[in-house]
């Protein structure tokens, strides 16, 4: 039972909210919503602070899927159907800068697919983002290029002019581990198993893959001393395999 029958706080919204995230210290809310706007509410005055226009598209605005905030609480991304990344001042609600979506001969190294998940560096200095067509951008926050592309050696490459996969399906998750080393990263993989992945930071290479007999994994935790991962699954579970769908497993940090 909950510790209490009704709401603390209830901040309204026109449109589903797709991610929340509070701040580190906790005071501040930022919620995404698929009318394209991030909004900042106060927790303790239960009183909106800020709405911020992020991904307010044309014709249509791009729902908001993805939020994730710097160590310091002074900054925030923001990830979006409309396959951009953006980084806001929190203070005043101005664009920093923009981690801009592929487009044609302008800009091809951006994310081809909609972006799912994110994942800001302890130390603020890079990015990594996961998309709906399987891939992991590594990007440089001080002036928005990719860094690395992650590519999977156990993977067949895409067809051009599709770049090779991070996933084998959608990545749904991206943690840092508390150092900024390793990037962890989850998601689908056929015959309704899970994904899970390592990666090195600093060269993009991957240190760990495998499939996960334990459902598609759409949620990931790093514990506070980096040595043990939470991860949620669900769905259904492939034939012949335990019925272990809908459940949160506890996994030691694989090492190799």
């Amino acid at each position: 039972k909950m510790a209490a029958d009704t709401p603390v706080k209830n901040f309204q919204h026109p449109n589903i909210v797709d991610v929340v995230a509070f701040d580190p210290t906790g005071t501040q809310l930022a919620t995404g919503c698929h009318d394209g706007r991030v909004r900042l509410f106060d927790v303790a005055k239960g009183t909106m602070v800020r709405e911020i226009q992020a991904h307010v598209t044309q014709p249509q605005p791009s729902a908001v899927y993805c939020l994730a905030w710097s160590s310091d609480g002074k900054q925030l991304v923001s990830g979006s159907y409309d396959r951009s990344l953006k980084l806001w001042n929190v203070a005043d609600g101005k664009l920093v800068r923009e981690f801009k979506g592929y487009e044609d001969k302008k800009f091809e190294k951006g994310h081809r697919g909609s972006v799912v998940c994110a994942a800001l560096a302890p130390d603020g200095k890079t990015l990594a983002s996961g998309d709906w067509d399987h891939a992991i951008k590594i990007w440089n926050v001080a002036d928005g290029s990719v860094l690395h592309d992650l590519i999977n050696p156990q993977l067949k490459v895409s067809a051009a002019p599709q770049p090779p996969p991070a996933h084998p399906g959608v990545v749904y998750a991206l943690r840092y581990t508390p150092d900024g080393k390793r990037l962890i990263s989850v998601g689908a993989a056929p015959r309704l198993r899970g994904y899970l992945a390592i990666w090195n930071v600093a060269d993009g290479k991957m240190l760990y893959g495998s499939e996960q007999a334990l459902g598609t994994l759409f949620s990931l935790a790093v514990s506070a001393d980096g040595k043990y991962l939470a991860v949620g699954a669900g769905g259904p579970s492939a034939a012949g395999e335990e019925d272990n769908k809908n459940n949160v497993y506890v996994l030691k940090l694989p090492t190799k």
